[in-house]
């Protein structure tokens, strides 16, 4: 009897253990990040502002023990209601912040229908903190915790999780973004969850290292290049957004990284110099290949 009901309780734990839903984070050996079983985000929003065009809200919330700032604007009377709104979470380059993002793709993306949420991610804005070279980052890795480069893959899941959370949106349709190096991180963050319904990306790409080194920093390099992950994305669609005369991020790299992705996809040229969004240019090309977003 003791026997019998000893195989009870090891079962009993067995399918316990099986059926766990904690969170984890991984990295597979050829180099894929994975956040799965992610928690319900809590967060804290305090309201900025509320007229005849949105909503307007500042967030704070935790993602894996850094306190995040962020905005979140829904739009009223969006010509896209279905069942919600549609969702896009924008991350934006280095050196710029929610409230500068906001004043530029931002606030156009909620003038075209969209709950539009922007993140300071960490190492600037009000999140502030140090982003450590690649090298630190590495040895990060390779002692066994977590990057800072995965840590802000993590932070774009949550801000997704957050859109997802709203009333307001449809979470059928929720959107992934990024500027320059947000939208490196904005490939990878849709690649891996697949309730991202489509990204749009500009002036970015992969970095396309060279696949002839040591394998465990490859395994590192893999993880954190969106050239990785970039095929994952279909088959929901890929925009992407890329001056012929980019100066920070060469043409060439970004159709490198489209070349790797597949259809549904769209690369949109444009020939201004510069890098980043640049209203004049690229608002109207990007309205129409998202109309039916």
């Amino acid at each position: 009897m003791k026997i019998l009901m000893l195989g009870v309780v090891f079962a009993l734990l067995f399918f316990s253990g099986c059926t766990s839903q904690q969170e984890s984070y991984s990295v597979s050996q050829d180099g894929t990040l994975f956040y799965m079983n992610r928690p319900p985000v809590n967060y804290t929003q305090t309201l900025l502002k509320d007229d005849e065009n949105a909503t307007m809200y500042k967030l704070t919330f935790d993602s894996r023990g850094q306190k995040i700032y962020a905005l979140l604007a829904i739009p009223k009377n969006s010509p896209k209601s279905k069942n919600g709104i549609p969702g896009i979470f924008i991350l934006y380059g280095a050196t710029m912040n929610k409230e500068g993002e906001w004043g530029g793709m931002g606030s156009d993306l909620a003038k075209m229908g969209f709950a539009v949420l922007i993140i300071d991610q960490r190492g600037w804005g009000e999140t502030g903190g140090i982003v450590p070279s690649f090298q630190a980052d590495y040895s990060t890795f390779s002692d066994g915790r977590e990057p800072v480069q995965h840590l802000m893959v993590y932070d774009a899941l949550r801000s997704y999780d957050i859109l997802k959370s709203r009333p307001e949106v449809d979470g059928s349709r929720i959107y992934a973004s990024g500027e320059s190096m947000g939208g490196r991180y904005a490939i990878i963050a849709a690649s891996i969850e697949k309730g991202v319904a489509g990204a749009l990306i500009i002036s970015s790409s992969g970095y396309g290292f060279q696949q002839n080194q040591d394998p465990h920093v490859m395994r590192f390099l893999n993880s954190i290049d969106p050239n990785h992950y970039v095929s994952g994305i279909s088959p929901r669609p890929l925009v992407m957004v890329h001056s012929r005369n980019d100066n920070v991020v060469p043409f060439a790299m970004a159709q490198d990284t489209f070349s790797l992705a597949r259809e549904p996809k769209k690369l949109i040229e444009t020939q201004g110099v510069g890098h980043s969004y640049v209203r004049a240019e690229m608002k109207g090309l990007i309205e129409k290949e998202i109309t039916n977003w």
